[in-house]
């Protein structure tokens, strides 16, 4: 008597249209512009080359509105479906094609959306990248404790109301480029673990950083926050670069760890700025910073400059391990 054999194991892309049926009227399109292409295992957020959606409107448009419908769903659908499609990233990706695919679906699009009422993302997992760029909410946009596991961007957003990221965690790099908050910006112990660009960001309410980490760049050149700027107790692994920054109001970098080099030329502080007990380990410059209504520098920590004698004490050392 022979064994009956049991059913065929399931394949990557039978794995992937289980997890996202509305992909199954572009995948013949899908595979075929991804076919030998090797740049695509490295496809990036929408609007890149190896995005498909560029080349494929169809397909962005069933992909946006996959998203949505998942969003839409709560924690527990889209959260579902995310943990689904890691375990399937992890288990049966085998060939870049395959880690492309996987990418291509696992992008969450909500570029240029219009958010008419509460946009509840708190502790979403994001499995692959995140775009948000040009999005407006109109009321509160909830990210507490979202996991963003690759990148992420908010470029050009306009929070028109509250918007907390607080305990968020961006793994790989977060765009905020020339976003705009008129609501409450919370990021309050939010983990940074790449680059963060919040470049040319307008704060026009207060915008809360407080015990957040920084492991990568960590840019707000020309920035402006209308109200209060906290950031104390924060840790800036990498480099920080505040320059030309305008603070408004009362700003606050108490108690804050800074590895590496910082920059803060040309900032404007119009009130009162606090660098109590703040740590600079590499670099620092304040070179044309202008503080109008006092600054707070006591027990703050500078590097030590190097001296002439430790200079040669250096060169001495070099030779002879020579």
């Amino acid at each position: 008597m022979t064994g009956e054999s049991g059913p065929p194991a399931k394949t990557f892309e039978d794995a992937l249209l289980g997890l996202n049926p509305w992909a199954a009227a572009h995948w013949d399109e899908l595979t075929e512009i991804l076919s030998g292409t090797d740049h695509a295992a490295d496809a990036d957020i929408p609007g890149t080359d190896g995005d498909v959606a560029a080349h494929c409107e169809p397909f962005r448009l069933c992909r946006r509105e996959a998203c949505l419908n998942r969003q839409t769903g709560g924690f527990d659908v889209w959260n579902g479906w995310a943990m689904d499609m890691a375990e399937a990233r992890r288990g049966l990706t085998k060939t870049a094609r395959d880690h492309a695919l996987w990418r291509q679906l696992a992008i969450a699009d909500f570029s240029g959306h219009l958010f008419e009422k509460t946009a509840d993302f708190a502790g979403f997992m994001f499995p692959g990248p995140a775009d948000f760029s040009t999005a407006r909410f109109l009321s509160h946009a909830w990210f507490n404790s979202a996991e963003m596991k690759d990148r992420v961007s908010f470029a050009d957003c306009r929070f028109e109301s509250d918007a907390w990221f607080e305990q968020s965690s961006f793994k790989n790099a977060a765009g905020f480029a020339r976003a705009e908050w008129h609501g409450q910006a919370e990021f309050r112990n939010t983990r940074f673990q790449s680059d963060a660009d919040f470049s040319a960001c307008k704060f026009q309410n207060c915008a809360w950083f407080r015990d957040a980490c920084f492991s990568g760049l960590c840019d707000f050149t020309g920035s402006h926050f209308a109200k209060d700027a906290g950031f104390g107790q924060c840790c800036f692994e990498g480099e920080a670069r505040f320059a030309s920054v305008t603070f408004s109001d009362a700003t606050g970098f108490e108690d804050t760890l800074f590895t590496d080099d910082a920059t803060f030329d040309g900032a404007r502080f119009d009130h009162v700025a606090w660098f109590s007990r703040a740590e600079f380990r590499g670099p620092v410059t304040f070179e044309k910073a202008r503080f109008s209504r006092g600054r707070h520098f006591d027990d703050t920590i500078f590097p030590q400059p190097e001296s002439a004698v430790s200079r040669q004490q250096a060169m001495l050392q070099k030779k002879l391990g020579d």
